[in-house]
């Protein structure tokens, strides 16, 4: 009998133990946990507070690059008109005649850097491009071909190859025209001598648009094929340009559900790739 309550006093005993041991236990994870919840409370409001941070940055940035554009642009326009008149009204003085088209012309390029950064910056804050304007294919390319031939470099030939002879979806045919109006002037900028072709096919699964500008010129490096979409990057650091105008291309592309490539396989020049959808 005796060592019977023994033995039940010893199992009393070890419950007891058990039951401490698993409070303890219990304790320290609940204590463990309160403080992670606070950590990760801790780091929430400091994302929050970041983000908010960040946010309002950015919206005193566009501000201030808004109001400063605004600033320069009023007094450069009045720069460019009064050396046209400058140089019509001397056309018989060469060397004023000069001195007002090298004005008139860095006068141009400031207004040039002016609105590719506010491009940019109104890029960074636009959501998805409305793309639901009835749009004639064809006709996007004819104009942006026509529009930058002037710029073309004499024995070069410009070439535009339909995947039909009409095709009209719905799109955005401003943006459209300005993805391949700046891929073309680029193009014309660094093919000396050959063709430049524009050209586009119907990728029907996805319903997509393929559009490629091919060139004759030099190409670029394989490894520099990204980086020539980075915010200001040029290839020749001496070459006219704001070195904004293929990350604009590209941001416009991607807001329009699209995507702007080069195409690696392509040696004899160099290929941009243009997608984008339709319906």
């Amino acid at each position: 009998m005796l060592q019977a309550q023994k033995k039940e006093l010893h199992n009393k005993q070890l419950l007891i133990i058990s039951l401490v041991t698993l409070l303890v236990f219990v304790f320290i994870f609940l204590y463990r946990e309160n403080r992670l919840n606070k950590r990760l409370l801790h780091s929430e409001e400091e994302l929050r507070k970041a983000k908010n941070a960040a946010e309002t940055a950015s919206q005193m940035k566009t501000l201030f690059i808004q109001s400063m554009s605004h600033e320069i642009r009023t007094p450069l326009n009045s720069i460019v008109g009064f050396s046209q008149i400058l140089g019509d009204r001397y056309q018989d003085d060469p060397d004023t005649k000069v001195y007002a088209s090298i004005i008139e012309e860095n006068s141009n390029n400031l207004l040039r850097l002016i609105t590719d950064v506010l491009e940019l910056s109104d890029l960074d804050k636009t959501g998805k491009m409305p793309a639901d304007i009835m749009t004639n294919i064809n006709d996007c390319c004819k104009l942006s071909v026509d529009n930058i031939r002037k710029d073309v470099q004499e024995g070069v030939e410009l070439h535009f190859q339909p995947a039909r002879e009409e095709f009209i979806v719905k799109s955005n045919p401003e943006r459209i025209m300005q993805v391949l109006v700046n891929l073309l002037h680029n193009a014309a900028k660094f093919t000396p001598s050959g063709d430049i072709t524009l050209a586009y096919s119907i990728m029907k699964e996805g319903q997509r648009i393929c559009f490629t500008i091919t060139d004759t010129g030099p190409g670029i490096p394989l490894e520099k094929q990204e980086a020539v979409f980075s915010r200001f990057a040029k290839l020749d650091s001496y070459s006219q340009g704001t070195g904004l105008g293929l990350s604009i291309c590209r941001g416009i592309a991607d807001k329009l559900g699209g995507s702007l490539t080069l195409d690696s396989k392509y040696t004899k020049g160099c290929r941009f790739v243009f997608i984008i959808p339709y319906s």
